[in-house]
């Protein structure tokens, strides 16, 4: 039993304590008091010799770390000396040991050693691996297998930013190069200070540069005062270092006041200017803009649209409003898939560097206009054109481009009118049927039927629109069918009408169809005959399998739908192609043999379960209900329960989605139902046009769940005061960030949320614009004088909060309580910091979305992560440890510096010099050039006077040894002699004086 033990005293002392007790007991019953003294005796030597590891890796710096802490148990086992083994290996002369504990080991790095760093700085760390440890004078490893215990980064430097000017609002980017820069746990401390995520978003483009994008409404200098902005301290993961401690940080930039053209400002003009791709000109609304010259003012879009003649041309400038006129050959929005959807513009310059018109950190800007496809009707061949009898025919197939739903609209040129003559549906942006009214006529008498023009929504134009690239100049019509008179009538005179307009499902809880007209089966109108009629559809129905015929006049047919049964097998218009009555009668052939349509029969309308969402009982004033077959003949209305009719509106119908709106003071749950737990809410019964759907079944008796009601917040704000609240992404923060959204919107988490502006999408989808990414029209970058040093748009984090919290509740709501209430069960390695050791998911404020380092964090709510912080024993060797080793802090220049930020950093670095400097900059001590410049000119000064200093002393030594007195030379000023009445006797030449003289 204790062949496994192993040799450390402890377990040689049990193993004596066993024999004795076994020696004295060899004679006595072997009792189960002795198995279980046995077991025991045995299972604490077995554990008094364990020793483990536990891979929790230490972030550290290369040179500047002097502690590495290894964490696990037993290591009092190891005994005073024990060996380790690394790789990249490390020499035992390097360090200095200690075990702490019998969970803690330490080591300490001696004065010039380092820990093995990668060679290159932006690699992102090496790991440290602990190979072996053996006790001591042991020759065997207690380590089955590696163990990562570091990860050891290059020291970061920072380059000095020379003459780097940036402004106090309106520069949004600063870029910050250096080395040894990382994308995680990158964490900066500024002078003035400036909060992350707050004044600004922080970007690591690569190793060497790192970008500073300003947060909206914020100041590069929080006093704002202008002035140097200085980073003092840096931390890429294994602590903050101090940076230029003597100058109070390196200089990153000089902070200058806004000039006048910062303050340009962009109006949103989308809902009032609709424009095509092809119109030649469009306005830009706003304020600031520089009208010195139009081509003074740049404009930088959301689709990378170039100006100065490339894409178009501002050919008129005003304080006001910039017109732009379109160059040849391009488009104001090149992808027609993506359109009607806005023009973006993002930033604007009028003279200061470009100034962002919205919150650019989030990708928005302002929408200036609305782009339409090029609108065309497309004339069908001469082969293809469609026949059209002048009422028995009831719709007619029209295709073209840029057809949008809910907008599009034709002309006729023999006078047909929307709604009163003929009713339009729009499929996709190049199919639409035109459904003719009953009671109505394609023409007044035969002839072709021709479109003149057209309107998709930004202004009627010719139908030939498209092909003349927006000029418009084609003023001609398109034929689009050949109307022709209307079949013959039966001699019998018998006639059906054309009853279109009689709109059922396929399978209803309607099961009637009415078939009208006049002398159907002879016979005297008040003595119905017998159910004794032939009737032939298109498509094929059976009589007596798919439907019976219920009752026969004179002028009217019933027919009933068997149960489990369908009209069509899809929904279209019911033709009837011919009938013939029982007892001999004639068959009739209506409409030449094309029929007549005698109904239009919709699909079945759906509505997809979702009780996963969740919402708000009355903070949540948005809710997107999604199905099929919502708006195929008329707009959907629902009974939603336990919601009463009147506490909501309908305020957009979809092909696939309605869309409520709750109204102000009232909840999705009426006050009498609000308990402890709220009911779901339910779609019971659903009504497009054609008569009520029941959705309560046997499998869902209550019917369909659509969402879950949860209570609301106490004491969140939660309004839609946000200036960009209901655009269908959330602004206020509590929600993911932009570079989830593709998957938010598949995933569904999203979607009470994504229909805040109603574009339409085509082929069926419906989708919003705010969800595109633009790159499937940008016309392209890389054009120096557009760039400005603007950036390639990588905003980095591009779901940035461009609102306080609480401010944009329609857009965000559903998904935070989606995140509040229906906790991820996602439990993969997907992050790309996943298993290093390190849990680093939402809930350590890590980079990474929840769950995706679930080996690191465990499951969402196990949480079974462990972090260093808040443990005071891993760091119980910092005070006095390394005293009896070597003194760091003798002659320090740094050891009497005071912090007054954030306390005592782990180490001092120094910046690097801008490579336009034209040398390091001067420390303390070194004069500089201005220095040096006074020192010349003092030393001037000073060589000057000893010169005539050294000369006076020469010529009164010279007078001295001539036997003349000294004081003799020196030369006196006597003011009497100055007055000529004072001569003292002297001669004096009498001067006649003469008159003063003046001159001009």
């Amino acid at each position: 039993h204790f062949e496994d033990c192993g040799s450390s005293p402890f377990a040689l002392w049990w193993r004596v304590a066993f024999v004795t007790v076994a020696r004295k007991t060899a004679r006595r019953p072997y009792t189960s008091t002795m198995r279980g003294l046995a077991l025991a005796l045995a299972l604490a030597a077995r554990g008094a010799a364990e020793v483990t590891l536990q891979a929790l890796p230490q972030i550290i710096y290369g040179e500047l770390t002097d502690k590495l802490r290894v964490s696990g148990t037993g290591f009092n086992e190891l005994g005073p000396d024990p060996e380790l083994g690394f790789l990249p290996p490390i020499p035992k002369t390097a360090y200095n040991l200690t075990v702490k504990s019998d969970t803690l080991i330490s080591l300490g790095l001696k004065k010039g050693g380092k820990w093995p760093s990668p060679d290159d700085p932006s690699s992102g760390g090496q790991t440290l691996y602990l190979m072996s440890l053996k006790k001591t004078a042991a020759d065997e490893s207690v380590l089955a297998n590696p163990i990562p215990v570091a990860t050891v980064l290059a020291t970061p430097s920072v380059q000095r930013g020379f003459d780097k000017v940036i402004y106090m609002t309106g520069s949004k980017k600063l870029n910050i190069n250096g080395t040894g820069f990382r994308t995680k746990n990158m964490q900066l401390v500024f002078d003035p200070p400036l909060v992350k995520d707050t004044d600004y978003l922080l970007s690591t483009k690569s190793g060497s540069m790192m970008q500073l994008t300003l947060r909206t409404g914020k100041k590069w200098r929080s006093d704002g005062s202008p002035g140097p902005l200085k980073l003092r301290r840096i931390n890429t993961g294994a602590g903050f270092l101090r940076i230029d401690a003597r100058y109070g940080g390196v200089t990153v930039a000089e902070v200058q006041v806004d000039l006048g053209a910062h303050g340009v400002r962009v109006e949103t003009t989308a809902a009032d200017q609709k424009v095509y791709q092809s119109t030649p000109s469009l306005k830009v609304t706003g304020s600031g803009f520089n009208t010195t010259a139009p081509s003074l003012n740049t404009l930088k879009w959301g689709n990378s649209l170039r100006g100065k003649g490339i894409n178009y041309t501002i050919t008129e400038a005003s304080s006001g409003s910039l017109k732009l006129e379109l160059g040849e050959g391009s488009t104001w929005r090149a992808n027609p898939n993506n359109l009607p959807s806005p023009l973006l513009l993002l930033a604007v310059n009028a003279g200061a560097g470009l100034v962002p018109v919205g919150p650019t950190e989030a990708k928005k800007g302002r929408r200036v206009a609305t782009v339409y496809e090029d609108p065309s009707v497309a004339a069908p061949s001469k082969k293809a054109m469609p026949k059209l009898f002048q009422s028995h025919s009831h719709e007619l197939w029209v295709t073209g481009t840029g057809f949008a739903r809910g907008t599009t609209t034709f002309v006729f040129a023999n006078g047909l009118k929307a709604n009163e003559d003929y009713v339009l549906t729009v499929f996709n942006r190049t199919h639409a049927l035109v459904t003719l009214l009953d009671g109505k006529t394609w023409a007044p008498k035969p002839g072709p039927l021709e479109v003149s023009k057209i309107d998709t929504g930004a202004g009627e134009v010719g139908v030939r629109y498209a092909l003349t690239s927006g000029k418009d100049d084609l003023n001609m019509n398109v034929k689009v069918a050949d109307v022709v008179s209307d079949a013959d009538d039966h001699p019998s005179g018998t006639t059906v009408d054309r009853t279109s307009s009689q709109a059922i499902y396929q399978r209803g809880a309607i099961r009637d169809l009415i078939i009208t007209g006049s002398k159907l089966c002879a016979a005297d109108p008040a003595e119905p005959k017998e159910k004794t009629v032939d009737l032939v559809f298109d498509t094929p129905l059976v009589n007596d399998k798919d439907y019976e015929v219920a009752t026969v006049t004179d002028t009217q047919i019933r027919l009933k739908r068997k149960l489990r049964h369908k009209w069509r097998a899809e929904p279209g218009p019911l033709v009837l192609v011919s009938l013939q009555c029982g007892g001999g009668a004639d068959k009739v052939t209506l409409g030449g043999g094309a029929g007549i349509a005698v109904a239009t029969i919709l699909g079945d309308p759906t509505v997809d379960a979702n009780p996963s969402r969740s919402i708000y009982v009355s903070m949540t004033k948005r809710l997107t209900i999604r199905g099929s077959g919502f708006s195929l003949y008329s707009d959907a209305q629902l009974t939603l329960e336990p919601t009463a009719r009147d506490d909501y509106t309908v305020s957009s119908v979809l092909n696939s989605a309605i869309v409520l709106e709750l109204k102000e003071g009232k909840s999705w749950v009426p006050k009498g139902l609000q308990g402890t737990a709220l009911p779901s809410l339910r779609v019971t019964q659903i009504n497009t046009g054609a008569g009520v759907v029941k959705l309560a079944t046997a499998d869902a008796p209550d019917g369909v769940v659509v969402a879950a009601v949860v209570k609301d917040p106490e004491g969140e704000v939660c309004d839609n005061s946000c200036e960009f609240a209901n655009d269908g992404v959330c602004d206020d923060g509590s929600a993911m960030g932009q570079k989830h959204r593709s998957s938010v919107k598949e995933g569904s988490e999203w979607e009470d949320d994504i229909y805040g502006n109603y574009y339409y999408g085509y082929g069926g989808a419906d989708y919003d614009d705010d969800f595109h990414d633009y790159d499937d029209d940008y016309y392209g970058a890389g054009y120096e004088y557009y760039n400005y040093g603007y950036g390639e748009d990588e905003y980095g984090y591009g779901g940035a909060a461009v609102c306080d919290p609480g401010t944009d509740c329609d857009d965000c709501s559903a998904a935070k309580v989606a995140g509040l209430n229906n906790p991820s069960t996602l439990c993969e390695n997907t992050c790309a910091w996943a298993e290093d050791g390190v849990c680093d998911d939402e809930r350590t404020q890590g980079p990474c979305r929840l769950g995706t380092d679930c080996k690191d964090c465990g499951p969402v709510g196990a949480s079974n992560f462990t972090t260093r912080d808040g443990d005071d024993a891993w760091w119980d060797d910092d005070q006095g440890y390394w005293e009896d080793d070597y003194e760091w802090d003798d002659k320090n220049e740094f050891a009497n510096v005071e912090y007054d930020d954030d306390g005592k950093p782990l180490a001092h670095i120094q910046s690097t010099a801008h490579p336009r400097e034209s040398k390091e900059p001067r420390v303390i001590g070194d004069p500089g050039a201005g220095g040096i410049f006074v020192i010349v000119l003092q030393s001037l000064v000073y060589l000057i006077g000893f010169t005539f200093c050294c000369g006076g002393a020469t010529y009164l030594m010279l007078q001295k040894k001539s036997g003349k007195s000294v004081w003799s030379a020196v030369p006196t000023l006597d003011p009497e002699t100055l007055d000529p009445s004072h001569a003292r006797g002297r001669k004096s030449a009498k001067v006649e004086l003469t008159p003063d003289s003046f001159h001009s």
